[in-house]
């Protein structure tokens, strides 16, 4: 999945890909910002379909052709619940 802000930090664009439960570190989410800089600390907090709230988890910098962008790889505990997913990401200097 890829989620692309705008530089107000409004989502602009969604990539959708299956989530499948119980799986373990095989599918990941990808935040790209217009204003994303290396300055920045990016975290997400996921909510469980059951209602768990789990996280704030970091999320890893990646660089590739001169841009960064962050991904978090989802654990079997993320996705132990069939069920929607909701996704919080924050971007903190």
């Amino acid at each position: 999945m890829k989620v692309y802000f705008n530089e107000k930090g409004h989502i602009k664009n969604v990539v959708y890909d299956n989530i499948t439960a119980t799986s373990h570190i095989s599918e990941k989410i990808e935040v790209y910002a217009d204003f994303d800089t290396s300055a920045y600390t990016v975290t997400i907090d996921i909510l469980r379909a059951d209602g768990m709230r789990l996280g704030r988890y970091p999320m890893l910098p990646v660089v590739e052709n001169d841009e960064v962008h962050h991904e978090y790889v989802f654990t079997k505990d993320d996705v132990a619940m069939p069920g929607p997913v909701q996704m919080t990401t924050r971007y903190e200097i």
